[in-house]
């Protein structure tokens, strides 16, 4: 089976990218509908589709497919819900198979999540003509209320879908405007018992009570849907803002240089108007960058992040993630990198680096001006805050035997880790500055250092090359 797979796999790759210039149509009747459209989502999963023409899923007759989670993950991304197109007619049972009510009473239960939802887009279709809707909250109520009332046929039987093809091909889609029984000044409304006459549900409806409170529910149902989608997160829309509040960024950390302190520095003390202000930008960076994050996981499929968004992401990061570690350290908190670190920050590293490696490059390339740029490390401060802790604790006359080996194997592990970084020209100059944790993390390991402990990073200190390391002078080996 594997092998019929990943040859079928191979046709289809060779059809979406040159050897045919037709789109790809998978199509299914009934269960087969569901296998359809599962073997769809597996070829977008599967295929390049940035590239290739995506295939288009045609079910006749289908029953849903997938939980809640799984239809928001493929609704709330337009390039995929709209490869899935769904017919079902009232005369057919099984598209309305798993929706509850109907499914609880199946199998006998009385209570039952929902455990199937419909996504893409649907064509209910009866005797007197037809409706389409996208909206997965009111197919869902459409479904259920052509089942009830006699609307629909509850018995297993086979479905004609190609005469109902037909019998489509031969209609006025937009008729029934005229038999409004009355004005209706809400168009929203009036679409929906349109919607609602052409699939023959007023005319099987003989309780009027019944009829307004599914019109009624409808018409929440659309409007939360347009509300909802005046609310999607578009990122592109965002992102001039987010530049203007970088810039501000950027100002603060020049004018926290010029006062002779790192910005992480600066605002870790927190004492002027200027470190409060910063604290309002870092707020609505960190809610954008983290509603990005949360959008991407959501998509059902494994296309790359795009270039342009994994820059901007990597500058936010390395910008903004140090004045999250202050504040962390501010607190009395330790272990930051285990314990405090925001899962969006995970994730925007990991997908850079996988772009790295996927790519064959890398946008961590040796500076030729440190003095401007951002330490590669988001996380480099929070390597300094833990050395410095490491350091008082050393001080301890407490400390047992074990206990200050063990934190003299994490400070020379720490030494190796900051040579590293300079070696790659792959810190700010400004970690050198007079009154930066890191100058104060050294002070205080220079009282403790022995004798006779010489390694690079020793050397390079005492020897004030880090003077020479800003003005890129300096050959490092």
């Amino acid at each position: 089976m594997l092998i019929i797979i990943m040859i079928t796999l191979y046709h289809l790759k060779f059809m979406q990218y040159g050897g045919s210039s037709g789109p790809l149509i998978v199509t299914g009747h009934a269960l087969g509908g569901s296998v359809a459209s599962l073997f769809t989502l597996w070829l977008l999963e599967s295929l390049n589709v940035s590239t290739a023409k995506r295939p288009l899923c045609l079910t006749f007759g289908s029953p849903l497919v997938g939980d809640k989670g799984f239809q928001q993950a493929i609704s709330e991304h337009r390039a995929w819900n709209s490869c899935f197109f769904h017919v079902a007619t009232v005369e057919d049972f099984i598209p309305r198979l798993f929706i509850t009510p109907h499914y609880r009473q199946t199998i006998g239960l009385t209570s039952q999540p929902e455990y199937y939802k419909p996504f893409g887009t649907f064509l209910l279709c009866s005797e007197t003509g037809c409706t389409c809707s996208e909206n997965p909250e009111a197919i869902s109520e459409l479904l259920l209320a052509m089942g009830l009332g006699g609307a629909g046929n509850n018995e297993l039987q086979i479905v004609d879908y190609g005469r109902i093809v037909e019998r489509l091909e031969l209609m006025i889609i937009c008729k029934g405007i005229s038999q409004l029984s009355e004005l209706m000044l809400n168009s929203l409304k009036a679409g929906i018992i349109l919607q609602l006459e052409a699939i023959g549900l007023q005319q099987r409806q003989h309780d009027q009570e019944q009829q307004n409170k599914l019109i009624k529910k409808l018409l929440e149902l659309e409007e939360a849907c347009m509300l909802n989608k005046r609310k999607v997160f578009d990122p592109a829309k965002k992102l001039n803002v987010v530049k203007i509040k970088m810039a501000h960024l950027e100002w603060y950390k020049k004018f926290c240089k010029d006062k002779d302190i790192g910005y992480y520095d600066r605002y870790k003390n927190n004492l002027f108007r200027e470190d409060k202000d910063i604290v309002k930008h870092n707020k609505s960076l960190t809610n954008y960058w983290e509603e990005f994050v949360a959008q991407t996981e959501k998509k059902p499929h494994k296309e790359p992040v795009r270039m342009r968004w994994l820059y901007a992401g990597a500058t936010y990061r390395r910008m903004i993630e140090p004045l999250d570690i202050a504040d962390y350290y501010r607190s009395g908190q330790r272990n930051y990198i285990s314990n405090g670190r925001s899962h969006h920050y995970i994730k925007m590293e990991q997908w850079l680096k996988e772009a790295e490696k996927q790519n064959g490059f890398s946008v961590n390339t040796k500076k030729q001006n440190v003095d401007v740029t951002l330490t590669d490390d988001s996380c480099f401060w929070a390597h300094v805050e833990e050395a410095r802790i490491w350091c008082k604790s050393l001080g301890n006359a407490d400390a047992s035997v074990a206990e200050r080996e063990s934190l003299r194997k994490n400070l020379i592990e720490f030494q190796h880790y900051v040579m590293e970084q300079i070696n790659k020209s792959a810190v700010s100059s400004e970690i050198f500055l007079t009154n930066s944790s890191f100058m104060q993390w050294w002070k205080e390991y220079e009282k403790i250092i022995e004798p006779c402990h010489h390694l690079p990073l020793t050397d390079f200190m005492k020897n004030r090359k880090y003077q020479q390391y800003a003005n890129g002078c300096l050959v490092l080996n």
